[in-house]
């Protein structure tokens, strides 16, 4: 046993020796220290981190500059997501990605407007022609910012493996942080697996604190845990950085019982159409609740992600009655290891007891599995639940409430939110005395655990309001009718205009969002960033807008439901 443990060790081990020794010749893509604030593979709401966000000191417009010879293949624009974002293709099969970026420069930034004129839209994905573009090791290529989802001023950086466009761990590509600090192992839980499983003479998950450090950790209680049946773990634990105090991810997990693995992980790359496989690692129900997320070494029968050590068991113990040793060994991106030991007493179940896995089918009005599409249906609500939305059995709850005011259906609470779907699932809910001027306005909202209504999103048609919707929860039918709020922040009617300054405006939705905007000079498309964060649309006066004299600038702005404001200026130039 002990040999196994010492064989996956060498095993990871050569296998980065190998990757180090044959990455190319890649510099950083920053002129200063970096300092990460995530890290590969790093645990984020519905998917794992794709690159490293390298900090920029709280600051915008930091040059960021190409790591090698390339041809840029990519630039995406968008409000939401990477941002602006340059992607660059490099000799030996390597794409890197820069995202987040206040602005793009030089011939990108030339290339990148001239398709967006074209286009008349500020959110483009532009694919480059092979050789339009080409940059040089150290090119700047854009000055890091805060655009798209970004929570604040940093650059998210990327390495992928350009076939397949799969992300790679880029600290074992060269992109150095200084971390001579072990991961931090704050809490273990562990879950009873079986019917007649139990732990501690319980049948619910225990959370258990952990003290220590380094290869000293331990479960805060010194009494040996006694369990009954099949049980798993999960660990909620963390990486630091060195003069970094962003609580990062960790690079691999494994798990033994006395010296034999029953768990190991480890990120290395992954593709993005598994990414929120991530919601079947982590104990999502508790995730919800405290934020907090454990690891879990149980792997669910519908987990399909690529970064497990697949073994027998599945992570879930079930040995013969005695005492065992349990040793978790955490690993950061450096290899610095932290590790977990504690004692557990297996014991014998009464005599003729029989586990029965979680993941076998219950007994149920609507028990659905992993393995097949289920229809619900309940009056005046349907629900198509295709089995890969699942990653285990769920026997489905549903109650229903009268319509709260201002909507159009009753709330149907189809489920529990705790419980994650990994596709969409289609809905349809049966719109009640809507008037037929208000179908075109309609849409599913879902009750939110604050309990404001979100929009879902959706379209009326013959007496059912529509959509698709990625989550369990509660539901109901709403109109908007409400066009956007649009106005000026620093430009006023008749106002003096003068070359590079930038005139800001104000624009956001109540409900359904955002749809469309445009700025129009004397009757032409002008282009605007936008920023939903902030509510912000930002023009930069360009001369060949204006004439001499008063100009006409009008702001159109629509929502979801075709809601629509405009805002009229005369502006002097």
């Amino acid at each position: 046993m002990i040999r196994r443990s010492i064989l996956l060790t060498i095993s990871i081990l050569s296998s980065l020796v190998f990757i180090r020794a044959q990455q190319p010749d890649f510099i950083p893509p920053v002129d200063f220290r970096m300092y990460l604030s995530g890290t590969f593979g790093e645990l984020r709401p519905n998917h794992f981190h794709s690159g490293i966000d390298i900090k920029t000191g709280g600051v915008e417009g930091k040059p960021i500059r190409s790591i090698a010879d390339g041809q840029v293949s990519r630039i995406r624009i968008s409000p939401y997501g990477f941002g602006k974002a340059v992607y660059i293709d490099h000799p030996g099969g390597y794409t890197s990605v820069y995202a987040h970026l206040r602005n793009l420069e030089g011939q990108i930034a030339t290339y990148a407007e001239a398709q967006q004129y074209r286009l008349e839209a500020f959110d483009v994905d532009i694919t480059v022609p092979s050789g339009a573009l080409p940059v040089k090791q150290g090119d700047i290529i854009g000055l890091s910012g805060n655009s798209g989802s970004s929570g604040g001023p940093h650059l998210h950086f990327e390495i992928r493996d350009a076939a397949s466009q799969e992300p790679l761990n880029p600290m074992h590509l060269g992109m150095d942080a200084k971390d001579f600090i072990r991961p931090t192992i704050k809490d273990m839980k562990i879950y009873p697996e079986g019917e007649h499983s139990l732990v501690n003479n319980k049948a619910s998950a225990m959370r258990l604190p952990v003290l220590g450090w380094g290869e000293s950790h331990r479960i805060e209680t010194r009494d040996t845990l006694r369990v009954k049946g099949a049980v798993s773990f999960g660990l909620h634990t963390y990486d630091l950085l060195n003069e970094s105090s962003n609580h990062n991810g960790v690079y691999s997990i494994e798990a033994y019982i006395d010296d034999r693995l029953f768990y190991a992980h480890r990120l290395d790359r992954f593709s993005f159409a598994e990414t929120r496989y991530l919601n079947a690692l982590i104990d999502y129900a508790e995730y919800r609740r405290s934020g907090k997320r454990f690891q879990r070494t149980r792997i669910l029968p519908n987990n399909k992600l690529s970064i497990y050590d697949r073994l027998p068991d599945n992570g879930v113990l079930n040995p013969p009655p005695g005492k065992y040793d349990i040793r978790f060994v955490v690993k950061d991106h450096k290899l610095n290891e932290s590790i977990l030991r504690f004692p557990i007493i297996f014991e014998a179940l009464p005599e003729g007891d029989k586990l029965r896995r979680f993941h076998q089918v219950p007994a149920g009005p609507h028990c659905l599995s992993y393995a097949r599409d289920y229809a619900f249906k309940e009056d005046g609500v349907q629900m198509w639940i295709p089995g890969a939305a699942l990653y285990d059995t769920v026997c489905l709850t549903y109650r229903v409430e009268k319509a709260p005011p201002g909507t159009y259906a009753p709330l149907h609470h189809i489920h529990h939110p705790n419980v994650p779907l990994h596709t969409f699932c289609n809905l349809s809910i049966k719109a009640s005395n809507l008037p037929e001027n208000l179908q075109n306005k309609a849409l599913i909202v879902r009750k939110d655990d604050k309990g404001k209504f979100k929009d879902a999103d959706g379209h009326y048609a013959d007496g059912w309001v529509k959509t698709r919707v990625r989550d369990f929860g509660s539901y109901t039918v709403m109109v908007d009718t409400i066009p956007p709020k649009v106005r000026s922040l620093n430009v006023s009617n008749g106002q003096r205009i003068r070359e590079g300054s930038v005139l800001q405006f104000m624009i956001s939705d109540d409900l359904s969002g955002i749809h469309t905007y445009r700025m129009e000079i004397n009757g032409k498309w002008v282009l605007a960033d936008y920023d939903p964060k902030r509510n912000l649309l930002e023009y930069r006066v360009r001369t060949n807008h204006f004439r001499k004299g008063t100009n006409a600038l009008t702001l159109t702005v629509s929502d979801d439901k075709a809601n629509t404001s405009k805002l009229s200026l005369e502006v002097i130039w």
